[in-house]
């Protein structure tokens, strides 16, 4: 029987703490479990459960794989050298990409840097492969390089021509990577260290495989081969350090991250957080895309945020401006062959709305 929030109303356990919410979510189905709030009254910072499981606990500076709300980083830092003169965010990728690349990627010839960081390119998913899935399931041990996961989306029909549409696609993010690789002459992680987090201070922030990390990595943990299994999948090679989602983070650290590109501060101008957020496409119903990051409407007003999901990492990140409130959560484990009673995907999502009730 799958628990909803609502069912948990009915039968008399709701948290009523913010650290209640994080042990109830750990037996709800999640290995361990990180929540930060910040409200203009309260911090909480708190985890449950393991960081690696029977080994050991999971503690609020850990690092945990982001995944793609690594995205909003390179967002910032193209929307920052965008209002400096530095990259024309309409430049096609073309101009800085190589020719054969180019050749074998459906609209790469014709989608700008906007349109690729804004998912209107039409170009290709790379992890809608199953072949990228057949590599990383074969049991691969050498870490990816940007050229070699962009071969899965090599020779692939476009899902849509260029700007009429939008849909998620990660080789949208590897292609902006090295796009501004190309303008700024070095990697880009080197440049999201000095433009956002060495300014705002992030000690527990880093981007994996490009530089080393200071502190302990979260496992992340899914039934992924089998039903009955528990599968560490810390030990897949699923793309870690790669522009569409290679960054770690403790849940502070990208609760004041995210806070700081949301309201007025010394690290973005107005201009930049206008180009960041407010020049975004619509996606659904109210839901607009900007680079990297979403703004969507919720019944406490708007909200600024973005999720992440790679097997045995799922995180969420959420802004609500009109209330000056952060809500970050961490769960280290995905769906795979959970059952629905079971959903670790579901047990965060259900922490997230606990966060919600507990703070509004």
């Amino acid at each position: 029987m799958h628990f909803s929030l609502t069912a948990l109303l009915v039968a008399g356990c709701t948290p009523g703490t913010y650290q209640e919410a994080l042990d109830q979510a750990v037996t709800r189905g999640l290995p361990g479990a990180a929540l930060y709030v910040s409200t203009p009254e309260e911090t909480f910072d708190g985890s449950a459960g393991e960081r690696v499981l029977d080994e050991a606990p999971y503690e609020t500076d850990d690092l945990f794989r982001i995944a793609s709300n690594s995205k909003s980083f390179l967002g910032v830092i193209a929307a920052q050298m965008a209002d400096e003169g530095r990259v024309d965010l309409d430049v096609p990728l073309a101009d800085h990409l190589p020719a054969p690349l180019v050749a074998r990627i459906a609209n790469a010839d014709r989608a700008t840097l906007r349109q690729a960081l804004q998912h209107t390119s039409g170009i290709y998913d790379y992890m809608d492969t199953d072949a990228f899935w057949d590599e990383v399931d074969g049991g691969r041990t050498e870490g990816w390089t940007t050229e070699e996961a962009l071969v899965y989306a090599y020779d692939v029909p476009a899902e849509f021509p260029v700007g009429t549409d939008w849909s998620y696609s990660n080789t949208n993010y590897l292609l902006a990577g090295l796009v501004l690789d190309d303008v700024l002459g070095r990697h880009h992680s080197a440049e999201i260290r000095a433009r956002v987090l060495d300014p705002l201070g992030l000690s527990h922030t880093f981007y994996e495989v490009h530089e080393p990390l200071v502190g302990d990595l979260v496992h992340g943990y899914s039934r992924y081969f089998e039903p009955d299994e528990l599968f560490d999948t810390s030990t897949l090679e699923q793309g870690y350090g790669l522009a569409d989602g290679g960054m770690v983070a403790s849940a502070a650290d990208l609760g004041r991250y995210l806070r700081a590109i949301s309201t007025g501060n010394t690290l973005l101008t107005d201009s930049a957080r206008s180009l960041l957020l407010d020049d975004g496409v619509k996606t659904g119903e109210g839901d607009v895309y900007g680079l990297g990051i979403s703004v969507f409407p919720s019944e406490q007003g708007e909200v600024v945020g973005h999720g992440g999901l790679i097997d045995g990492y799922t995180s969420d990140m959420y802004y609500y401006p009109s209330h000056d409130v952060t809500i970050v959560a961490f769960g280290n484990a995905s769906d795979g062959y959970f059952d629905e009673a079971n959903s670790p995907e579901d047990a965060l999502e259900e922490l997230v709305e606990a966060a919600v009730a507990l703070t509004f």
